[in-house]
């Protein structure tokens, strides 16, 4: 018998994974190869060497059911493409596929509300459409936000939609280029990134007002308690101004150093953390500007996000998070992501990001770090925002009305 031949039938006396609710779903808890191919590839190990995939632990596991890999002699999480089926698993009495079944997605009665089921991950569905050209997203308890820059000129708005549905609403017109937007406990704020302005409606249901207006765009902004901060185009340093506006002007946050040129931001009441564009590094900043320091030399660091006492980073093809109290290393949480990631959110079900250039929406758990793809196809996704159940995006669109804003349930 030839190697081939011998590990194509070693595959097919290899147990299948159990699709069961009790071995885990159809992820193929229980898939368990005793063997590979023949020598040298005697088991499987830490992993299985690429040659194996067509062999007995591949075949076993990515040919056959619906793991995806082998890996620790199990098959991996997740339903891939080439599976020839997932096996059925009984929900409430009915056998069901949770590789693809809408309304047991990954697991009984888990709902993909209208959107479709792919390996075992809710897809993103469309919550308004024929928008010109929506960028910022933002939610709360009831509502989803979001700006479109239309045209680019002073034609952009502020919107509100019912997370219950219905039509949505204008909350500010003729804005100049609003993009990024923030909601909190206190209000709604956004900037407009032609005009150099950051507005608020704070608190919601309250007339829009200006917080500040700067000679310069805008490229990135973010909110605390207190303060916005915010870095104009061509600076090379971070600046504030108070949320209750009426100040002549705003004052700088950081002083102008050779090397440093501020990107993204953001706050958290003890700190406004900033990425040096010129080499990735990041610095956390006292609201007051006093204290300047370096939480992450040279890390190639993009979006940023906060969750739990962790800083959030993106590189080109990774995402991390540092202790923003102790510092120290970087820890891995998602590995393998595609370079350009946009912009990212972290809460308890894991980390979410859009990437405009491969126009993907994913989303990754904390458990496995790998990537999920909630939204493919999209035409340039930006904005992100995500409550306990549901992920919300902003796909910009060509500028030919064909914006839309996306949801998916988690």
């Amino acid at each position: 018998m030839t190697r081939v031949s011998l590990a194509l039938a070693l595959a097919l006396l290899a147990p299948a994974c159990d699709s069961s609710p009790a071995g885990g779903g159809g992820d193929g808890g229980n898939c368990q190869p005793t063997m590979c191919a023949p020598p040298p590839d005697l088991s499987c190990g830490a992993a299985c060497a690429p040659a194996d995939m067509t062999m007995a632990c591949g075949a076993a596991c990515a040919d056959m059911t619906c793991g995806a890999a082998c890996a620790d002699m199990a098959c991996a999480s997740g339903c891939g493409s080439a599976d020839l089926a997932c096996p059925g698993s009984s929900c409430g009495g009915s056998m069901v596929n949770l590789c693809s079944d809408s309304a047991n997605c990954g697991a009984c009665n888990h709902d993909c509300g209208g959107g479709a089921c792919v390996a075992s991950v809710c897809q993103g569905v469309a919550v308004d459409t024929m928008q010109v050209s929506p960028w910022g997203v933002a939610v709360d308890a009831n509502n989803v936000y979001w700006t479109d820059i239309n045209t680019g000129s002073t034609d952009g708005t502020v919107m509100q939609q019912a997370k219950s549905g219905g039509a949505a609403t204008a909350l500010a017109q003729m804005q100049w280029a609003p993009h990024d937007l923030l909601v909190n406990a206190t209000g709604l704020y956004w900037e407009n990134y032609s005009a150099g302005e950051i507005w608020k409606i704070a608190p919601l249901g309250a007339t829009a007002v200006n917080v500040t207006t700067e000679p310069a765009q805008m490229v990135s902004f973010t909110v605390d308690g207190t303060n916005a901060y915010f870095v104009e185009k061509g600076s090379s340093v971070v600046r504030k101004a108070p949320l209750a506006g009426g100040a002549a002007s705003s004052t700088p946050l950081t002083t102008p150093t050779a090397g440093r040129s501020p990107g993204s931001l953001i706050a958290d009441g003890s700190f406004v953390y900033w990425v040096n564009t010129v080499d990735g590094s990041i610095f956390a900043t006292t609201p007051d500007g006093t204290t300047t320091t370096t939480l992450v030399p040279t890390a190639g660091a993009g979006a940023l996000a906060l969750y739990s006492g962790d800083l959030y980073f993106s590189t080109s093809s990774e995402i991390r998070k540092v202790s923003t109290s102790a510092g120290g290393a970087p820890a891995v949480v998602v590995h393998g992501i595609a370079a350009g990631l946009t912009e990212m959110i972290v809460d308890a079900g894991g980390v979410y990001w859009t990437n405009n250039a491969a126009g993907t929406v994913e989303r990754a758990g904390f458990s496995d770090g790998v990537p999920h793809t909630i939204g493919a196809n999209q035409k340039h996704p930006i904005g992100i925002a995500a409550d306990a159940t549901t992920i919300y995006w902003a796909a910009s669109g060509t500028g030919a009305n064909d914006g839309q804003i996306m949801r998916a349930v988690k």
